[in-house]
């Protein structure tokens, strides 16, 4: 890359650009926090799990830990015990992750303070 090539990439990503829209400043993309919850059919404790986030309007993803596919991920996590859940906030290897319906890490990982 020649310098003016970096020059010019440099100068198009500063927030005060003329291609940019008066006023408008160039932000970072939050990252998205994601929640993914490993079950299986008739489990006490993934349905707790589930009613929890319900309860608090938090977004997640349901699994079904008994294919095959899905038991490996969960196993690759280290878990033996469903619900796995999955929280991620965006940004690669932050993931948290516990097994069965733990209260504790939900509101850690999930509650208001969050």
């Amino acid at each position: 890359m020649t310098r003016r090539t970096l020059a010019h990439l440099i100068a198009r990503s500063s927030p005060l650009h003329p291609l940019n829209e008066p006023g408008e400043r160039m932000t970072s993309p939050t990252p998205t926090r994601t929640v993914r919850v490993y079950t299986k059919p008739n489990c006490q404790a993934c349905d707790a799990t589930k009613r929890w986030l319900n309860n608090r309007d938090i977004p997640f993803e349901v699994d079904d830990i008994t294919t095959e596919a899905n038991l490996a991920a969960a196993k690759a996590l280290g878990h033996q015990q469903a619900p796995v859940v999955v929280v991620s906030n965006g940004t690669p290897g932050d993931e948290q992750h516990w097994s069965g319906f733990n209260p504790f890490e939900l509101d850690k990982h999930l509650g208001a303070a969050a």
